[in-house]
């Protein structure tokens, strides 16, 4: 099975803890807020980390150096390359 497959049998196994979890409480909408809540925290999650491309310390140093002379204000005018 593919990622997305599993993607889905978990979300119909949490929208039918999400029914259980309504019916038991008797509350009127939490299947509705648990929804909101679980498309609020996909929509803010992390992205993956970064496993391609890792810089040693004298590339991130290097890096990092050309970063904040860029940032610098008074650095002279570069010229197109």
């Amino acid at each position: 099975m593919t990622a997305a497959a599993y993607a889905v049998v978990i979300l119909i196994l949490a929208g039918c803890c999400a029914w259980i979890i309504s019916v038991l409480a008797g509350r009127e909408q939490p299947v509705r807020s648990a929804v909101v809540r679980a498309r609020w925290a996909w929509a803010c999650r992390k992205p993956p980390a970064r496993t391609e491309g890792k810089l040693n310390r004298a590339d991130y140093l290097t890096f990092v150096g050309l970063v904040e002379t860029w940032r610098q204000s008074d650095a002279p005018e570069r010229t197109p390359t």
